[in-house]
Protein backbone atom coordinates (compact mmCIF):
# COMPACT_ATOMS: atom_id res chain seq x y z
CA UNK A 1 0.00 0.00 0.00
CA UNK A 2 1.52 3.40 -1.00
CA UNK A 3 1.35 6.24 1.31
CA UNK A 4 0.06 9.55 0.83
CA UNK A 5 1.57 12.28 0.65
CA UNK A 6 -0.48 13.62 2.88
CA UNK A 7 -0.36 10.91 5.15
CA UNK A 8 3.41 11.22 5.41
CA UNK A 9 4.35 12.86 8.95
CA UNK A 10 7.46 15.52 9.37
CA UNK A 11 8.99 16.17 12.08
CA UNK A 12 11.67 18.54 13.32
CA UNK A 13 14.36 18.43 15.79
CA UNK A 14 14.73 21.01 18.35
CA UNK A 15 18.13 21.10 19.98
CA UNK A 16 18.16 23.15 23.95
CA UNK A 17 20.81 23.36 26.72
CA UNK A 18 20.16 23.08 29.74
CA UNK A 19 22.08 23.41 33.24
CA UNK A 20 23.31 20.24 34.98
CA UNK A 21 19.79 19.69 36.24
CA UNK A 22 18.11 20.04 33.42
CA UNK A 23 15.76 22.32 34.64
CA UNK A 24 13.38 23.88 32.57
CA UNK A 25 13.51 27.93 33.20
CA UNK A 26 17.25 26.38 31.98
CA UNK A 27 16.70 25.58 28.26
CA UNK A 28 17.98 27.75 25.97
CA UNK A 29 17.14 27.03 22.25
CA UNK A 30 19.92 26.48 20.01
CA UNK A 31 18.32 25.64 16.83
CA UNK A 32 15.96 23.74 14.97
CA UNK A 33 16.84 21.32 12.47
CA UNK A 34 15.30 18.43 10.05
CA UNK A 35 17.08 15.14 11.50
CA UNK A 36 18.26 13.97 14.77
CA UNK A 37 21.87 13.54 13.01
CA UNK A 38 22.31 17.40 11.93
CA UNK A 39 21.16 18.03 15.84
CA UNK A 40 23.77 16.02 17.23
CA UNK A 41 26.23 17.50 15.01
CA UNK A 42 25.38 21.12 16.13
CA UNK A 43 25.40 20.24 19.71
CA UNK A 44 29.09 18.92 19.20
CA UNK A 45 30.05 21.87 17.48
CA UNK A 46 28.48 24.27 20.40
CA UNK A 47 29.67 21.53 22.69
CA UNK A 48 33.22 23.00 22.06
CA UNK A 49 32.22 26.69 23.49
CA UNK A 50 30.12 25.54 26.45
CA UNK A 51 33.48 25.18 28.76
CA UNK A 52 33.71 21.68 28.77
CA UNK A 53 35.36 20.75 25.42
CA UNK A 54 33.60 18.17 22.90
CA UNK A 55 31.13 16.04 23.63
CA UNK A 56 32.32 12.31 24.26
CA UNK A 57 31.34 9.13 22.25
CA UNK A 58 29.19 8.34 25.14
CA UNK A 59 27.61 12.06 25.07
CA UNK A 60 26.96 11.48 21.31
CA UNK A 61 25.39 7.96 22.34
CA UNK A 62 22.90 9.56 25.30
CA UNK A 63 21.66 12.18 22.48
CA UNK A 64 20.79 9.04 19.96
CA UNK A 65 19.71 7.10 22.80
CA UNK A 66 17.34 8.84 25.09
CA UNK A 67 18.04 12.41 23.42
CA UNK A 68 19.57 14.36 26.32
CA UNK A 69 23.07 14.35 27.69
CA UNK A 70 23.71 14.06 31.10
CA UNK A 71 26.15 14.48 33.80
CA UNK A 72 27.93 17.80 32.16
CA UNK A 73 27.20 21.23 33.45
CA UNK A 74 25.63 22.34 30.50
CA UNK A 75 23.70 19.36 28.97
CA UNK A 76 21.87 19.37 25.25
CA UNK A 77 18.83 18.00 24.38
CA UNK A 78 17.07 17.13 21.48
CA UNK A 79 13.06 17.10 21.04
CA UNK A 80 11.04 15.45 18.02
CA UNK A 81 8.57 17.75 16.95
CA UNK A 82 5.80 16.41 14.77
CA UNK A 83 4.75 19.11 12.20
CA UNK A 84 0.77 19.62 11.26
CA UNK A 85 0.58 18.71 8.14
CA UNK A 86 -2.07 20.91 7.47
CA UNK A 87 0.80 23.83 7.85
CA UNK A 88 3.55 22.19 6.02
Amino acid sequence: MAVKQNDMKESVFILYTCDAWHSSDSYRLLGVYTSQSKAIAAAKICSYSDGEGYLSKDDVQLLKDISQTQNRSTNYVINEETLNPAHV
